[in-house]
């Protein structure tokens, strides 16, 4: 599944075939009136290198691609599969009558999701400039309390 955002060129690589893009993460209260903030705008920004297909130059807006696939399946590593493994280490011990069988059934758990943490840290997303933008095309939407849990 591919997904776009929009961000704004800080820096070019050697030769122009890379370039560095912030994008500004959105939060759920984003402008000042909203009383119930959860967390504040430090590190609003997120900077990661993309290959620049477009030929786009310093300080000029973009729309990067990028792919959650690997994001999806590292979630799944860290948090699905722990469950499944201790769920099925605590039956198999159980059934072999071994004593406590929980504590069997936390240490697969545990040692799958450090297992699923090494193989998450090792899975990149590729990022990619796909368009140049007209800053005057672009509207940030800081009034939106859009998914405030308080209104």
């Amino acid at each position: 599944m591919a997904r776009k955002k929009i961000g704004q060129v800080m820096a070019i690589g050697t030769g122009g075939h890379t370039v560095t893009v912030e994008i500004k993460r959105g939060s759920m209260c984003s402008h000042g009136s909203c009383s119930h903030r959860l967390l504040p705008d430090a590190g609003m920004e997120l900077r990661v290198e993309a290959v620049n297909a477009v030929g786009a130059l310093e300080g000029e807006f973009v729309e990067i691609s990028f792919e959650t696939r690997a994001a999806l399946w590292s979630a799944f590593l860290v948090y699905i599969v722990p469950i499944l493994v201790g769920i099925g280490a605590y039956l198999l011990v159980e059934r072999l009558l071994v004593p406590y069988p929980t504590i069997f059934a936390l240490a697969a758990a545990t040692g799958s999701m450090i297992a699923g943490l090494k193989r998450g840290n090792q899975l990149q997303s590729e990022y990619t400039v796909v368009g140049r933008l007209d800053p005057s095309s672009i509207r940030f939407d800081h009034q939106s309390c859009a998914g405030c849990p308080f209104h």
